[in-house]
């Protein structure tokens, strides 16, 4: 059978494939939101009836935890400094057969003919009851109903159509023979057993045998649709159920992985042009001979790109329509979070800024972002306005005066945790499939539909 069609009407486009028997699945993740097909592969339809459910875990948790942990990373830094219940009635057409049937005493004007073809007939459908038997799972020790794989009931289905098609060429002749002349003088048992092999036993086979051979015949994939959305990871249990009783291990649950992540965190370096400048004292020669030194004004790093740290946040963009802004290999982010200078080989979280930009990420863990870098800095100490300027004496080491800028700035940052990342997903390992060995003509399958999704 076809997959349903979704809530717009439409066939959907995406399949993931689950394999019942192995409990794996293929692909292991969500990749994109919308219907999407679940295939049950190796599911033995001819005898369990199907149920679903499919349970949604949204991401959980804020933002800006998973900023905290970036910035506790990087802070952290140092570089050294259908089925049909068979059992009644073939219990019944057993019975029927071991019965048999007595033609009433009297005038034997009653068709003989019509006598032994319902006596053939009940003997048929006690071969065929037999047979069809033989595909019946069977329990164990608890009391519950033995998971049977399709090829096992395949291969034991092999003799069924042979004995449904000698109780249809029977039932036939019994059909046949109600139409003879004397028929209306027969006695009411006789009438009982022709109406009860046609009614209460053919008919029954006929819908039950139907079924069954649609379900030999079919490729014994179950399909089901479901809304799903790709930044989400899902539970997919498929259950096996039989009219009888409750299914020993008829059970199975895939997880699927949430395969577009809605934001990351990354720590690394940060390449800026704020200035990193300080200011000492140092001495230098006067030029006169009492004192022969003095201290002059010292300027470090007085231009030029500086190295600090960086903790960002980084959101995914969005696929539009057919233009793929972010895929397995790559992709692009809205990335900011804060910025430390770095003294002594550590971050210093005394002088931090802003930094902000767009990130090219590459598979999700190494991202290169062009940005803006708000960062404080030290302008010249007041009187001051050049490298060398004499320090009055006693007056110690000017301080410079803090001022902000915005300047460009280049972040090499790598991933420290994805946001709502909580699933591992089942990887494929699908089993061998073979055809089966018999094809009966195909009818509708007794399937029921897949039960409502549920979401936590």
């Amino acid at each position: 059978m076809p997959c349903p069609v979704a809530n717009n009407g439409k066939a959907p486009d995406k399949t993931i494939s689950l394999y019942f028997a192995s409990g794996t699945s293929d692909p292991t993740s969500i990749d994109r939101s919308g219907a999407v097909c679940f295939e049950i592969h190796d599911f033995n339809d001819i005898l369990y009836i199907p149920s679903f459910q499919v349970t949604e875990t949204a991401p959980t948790g804020s933002a800006l935890d998973y900023l905290q942990d970036a910035i506790k990373t990087i802070t952290g830094f140092s570089f050294g400094g259908s089925t049909t219940n068979t059992t009644a009635a073939t219990a019944k057409n057993a019975a029927a057969a071991q019965k048999g049937i007595t033609p009433a005493k009297g005038p034997a004007q009653c068709p003989t003919d019509l006598i032994t073809a319902i006596t053939t007939a009940q003997g048929a459908a006690a071969r065929f009851g037999t047979a069809l038997s033989q595909i019946d799972p069977g329990k164990d020790s608890s009391g519950n109903v033995n998971l049977v794989d399709w090829k096992t009931t395949t291969f034991k289905w092999q003799s069924v159509p042979d004995t449904y098609q000698q109780l249809e060429a029977a039932v036939s002749h019994v059909i046949a023979d109600l139409q003879l002349e004397d028929v209306d003088v027969c006695t009411d048992d006789v009438n009982a057993e022709a109406e009860a092999i046609v009614v209460d036993t053919y008919l029954p086979a006929r819908d039950t045998y139907t079924a069954l051979a649609g379900h030999v015949a079919s490729d014994h994939i179950v399909r089901m649709t479901s809304q799903v959305h790709s930044t989400s990871t899902y539970s997919v249990a498929v259950q096996a159920n039989y009219p009888s009783g409750n299914v020993s291990g008829g059970s199975k649950t895939f997880s699927l992985a949430a395969g577009r992540k809605i934001l990351s965190s990354s720590g690394g370096f940060l390449i800026t042009e704020v200035p990193s400048t300080s200011y000492s004292s140092v001495t230098a020669p006067s030029g006169m001979t009492s004192p022969a030194t003095e201290n002059v004004l010292a300027v470090n790093n007085p231009s030029g790109p500086s190295l600090g740290l960086t903790a960002l946040l980084n959101v995914y963009l969005p696929n539009i329509s057919k233009l793929s802004l972010n895929g397995y290999n790559w992709g692009l982010a809205l990335s900011a979070g804060p910025t430390y200078n770095l003294t002594n080989g550590k971050a210093d979280t005394s002088k931090f800024g802003l930094f902000a930009g767009v990130s090219l990420h590459i598979r999700s863990q190494l991202f290169l972002t062009p940005g803006f870098n708000l960062g404080e800095y030290s302008s010249w100490p007041v009187g001051f306005s050049h490298a060398g300027q004499v320090i009055p004496a006693n007056a110690g080491t000017p301080t410079g005066v803090s001022r902000w800028t915005t300047r460009f700035g280049f972040a090499i940052t790598f991933k420290i945790k994805d946001f709502g990342q909580s699933t591992t997903a089942t990887p494929a390992t699908p089993t061998a499939k073979s055809a089966p060995t018999t094809a009966p003509a195909k009818a509708t399958p007794t399937t029921v539909p897949a039960k409502a999704t549920t979401t936590n």
